[in-house]
């Protein structure tokens, strides 16, 4: 879910940049730097760096050496996890609390083994956020809060659907 969250936010990126393209220099690159190009006081900047860096601990699969026990309760015993060296990059760096392995603005678990249902929902509430952010000041760059979809067969708000998880 984390993934295609990602995804979709691109899009829009993507969408934004083709809208916006003469106020986009060529060197921006990343979402983010395009993002922060245009809207330089985004005030979720660092949770969405966050998302980026849960992104990129799910999709390039960073090395951990972990420590653990089995038996007894719980039937799992953490004892110790490190992310290999050869992994990550500076936002993982500056965004990662290394003694709790978590994000510091979402609190997001960047062991991949530890994602769960409530790190999603702050992944879906910080990209609604921002989308919500860019359709606020043109609907043509970002038109996403009208948009319905299929869910349990019903139609209903895709943002609605942060409210079920």
């Amino acid at each position: 879910m984390i993934l295609l969250l990602v995804a979709m936010f691109e899009s829009y990126i993507v969408r934004l940049r083709y809208v916006r393209h003469t106020e986009v220099p060529v060197k921006f690159r990343t979402a983010i730097d395009v993002l922060l190009h245009l809207y330089p006081r985004l005030r979720n900047h660092k949770a969405l760096t966050d998302v980026y860096v849960v992104r990129d601990a799910i999709f390039h699969s960073r090395l951990w050496e972990i420590e653990y026990s089995w038996g007894g309760f719980p039937p799992m015993v953490l004892h110790g996890a490190v992310k290999h060296p050869a992994f990550g990059d500076k936002k993982y760096s500056a965004r990662v609390n290394q003694n709790t392995r978590r994000t510091k603005a979402l609190g997001i678990a960047v062991v991949p083994t530890r994602i769960d249902r409530r790190d999603a929902k702050k992944v879906f509430e910080t990209v609604w956020k921002t989308l919500l952010v860019l359709e606020a000041e043109n609907r043509s760059q970002c038109q996403v809060s009208h948009i319905p979809i299929r869910f349990h067969g019903k139609a209903v708000l895709f943002g609605d659907l942060i409210g079920h998880l």
